[in-house]
């Protein structure tokens, strides 16, 4: 990727480099991108409304109490993960099969 940026900017990254927050120039970068992402992921939030807020928060809440009463599933890695939810995907299809 051949990516073109301000002169101002490219000063800031290469000083960070200089002072040794970075290795690099595109390690500037990426942490930029990340944090330009979550900023966005966040601001999503703020385009909800108060009963979409509001269901979040119950949702939040559910799992808060259940974690509470020891009802949760403790995942070791990727695989265990991955065969979880297609296991929730296998019984959610029976189910719907079911109700058809």
């Amino acid at each position: 990727m051949d990516v073109s940026i301000k002169p101002t900017l490219e000063k800031f990254a290469e000083e960070q480099v200089k002072v040794g927050a970075y290795s690099n120039v595109s390690e500037v970068v990426n942490e930029a991108l990340e944090l330009l992402k979550e900023q966005q992921e966040h601001d999503r939030f703020d385009d909800m409304t108060d009963d979409e807020l509001a269901d979040v928060r119950r949702q939040l809440q559910i799992g808060i109490n259940a974690s509470e009463r020891g009802e949760v599933v403790s995942l070791g890695d990727e695989r265990e993960l991955t065969n979880f939810f297609d296991d929730i995907k296998t019984r959610g299809k029976t189910r719907m099969q079911g109700n058809e």
